[in-house]
């Protein structure tokens, strides 16, 4: 090689699978989900990328494990209907509230 020319050290190739083995150390492998924990994040409105992060995976691992196990999915819906269902309640409740109030009149 030429004196003052410098050719830097092959890198070693990593793969998505490396990154999120790095992330959170569990050699690649998806750590099982509390399915009643999905149920209520999804219920305080989390979503599915949220989810990902709140159990330290990959969006795309997050979404390969939901396609694969069908309870993931099943959960997130429970629980965003769930969500749903409680803002909604509240919501007739302070309308039912309001209509009972006597208005004020000047």
């Amino acid at each position: 090689m030429p004196r003052g020319t410098y050719r830097a050290p092959p890198r070693k190739r990593t793969t998505p699978d490396d990154k999120l083995q790095h992330a959170n150390a569990t050699d690649g492998v998806m750590q099982p989900v509390d399915l009643q924990m999905v149920e209520k994040l999804a219920a305080l409105g989390l979503s599915q990328r949220q989810l990902a992060a709140y159990f330290r995976v990959s969006v795309t691992k997050w979404y390969l494990q939901r396609r694969d196990w069908s309870g993931i999915a099943a959960a997130w819906q429970r629980g965003r209907a769930r969500g749903v269902a409680i803002v909604a309640s509240r919501l007739m409740r302070n309308i039912d509230s309001a209509t009972r109030r006597p208005s004020c009149s000047t």
